[in-house]
């Protein structure tokens, strides 16, 4: 940072936010950029995270390329989406790696319109949150790991092996659904309304996002989700449940 106290432009108090703010434009690197970064090794320590944690998952199987060309299938690429994550005062938290489809490659004949999501309307957060305030409800958030990972993917889909993790001859089939699917915000609401409906919730009908049960009553927007009950131990049911 420059600093000459004779420059009328320049910024002399250290605030928090100018370094945050100084810190967005490299803080998510492409994939030669962080690899050639002086974080290379966190980053390549957050790709194989990601890996394990895709396994663990059974997210896919390692299958002859073959296979694919017996089938007919096409072959879609995946990137690597790196971050940075800092500290207010613009110092790095840690760093992470997600492996994404390159939706933007997939097959033409795919159905745009049967990709739509919903997501929570922000009238029905602020009236549930007035209502929690007056009725005194017990709150807490919960936040989904891997969350559109979790949606069984589509039977045929395959991508490329990703950077670094290449096998001779042998590509991905996905089991679950990946981060850049087209269709996996979808598949995930889905999942998850499955999930709600089994365990004795209904949707409202005025926002499909507002899931109510006897004791309980839900907020998802997207991968993120807000419980609110008169009993803390009604939410952590739900939540003990659902994991």
């Amino acid at each position: 940072m420059k600093l000459d106290d004779n420059d009328p432009e320049i910024l002399h108090a250290q605030h928090p936010f100018a370094f945050a703010a100084r810190a967005n434009a490299e803080d998510t690197p492409r994939f030669h950029e962080a690899i050639s970064s002086p974080d290379r090794e966190g980053f390549i320590k957050a790709m194989h995270l990601e890996i394990e944690q895709l396994n663990d998952m059974e997210d896919f199987v390692t299958v002859p390329r073959q296979k694919a060309i017996d089938e007919g299938r096409q072959v879609i690429e995946c990137t690597w989406a790196f971050k940075r994550k800092r500290y207010p005062d613009g110092t790095v938290k840690n760093l992470k790696a997600r492996l994404c489809v390159r939706g933007d490659l997939q097959e033409l004949g795919v159905d745009i319109f049967d990709t739509y999501s919903p997501v929570v309307q922000w009238s029905t957060i602020r009236l549930l949150l007035i209502l929690s305030v007056i009725l005194k409800l017990e709150t807490k958030q919960v936040d989904y790991t891997l969350a559109f990972v979790q949606a069984k993917a589509e039977p045929g889909i395959y991508i490329e092996m990703p950077k670094m993790f290449e096998q001779d001859g042998c590509i991905l089939e996905l089991k679950r659904n990946l981060y850049g699917q087209r269709d996996a915000p979808l598949k995930f609401y889905e999942h998850l309304r499955k999930g709600f409906e089994q365990r004795g919730f209904h949707i409202s009908s005025f926002d499909p996002c507002l899931f109510l049960s006897d004791t309980c009553i839900c907020l998802t927007y997207v991968d993120d989700c807000i419980f609110m009950s008169r009993k803390a131990e009604d939410i952590d049911s739900v939540i003990d449940s659902l994991k």
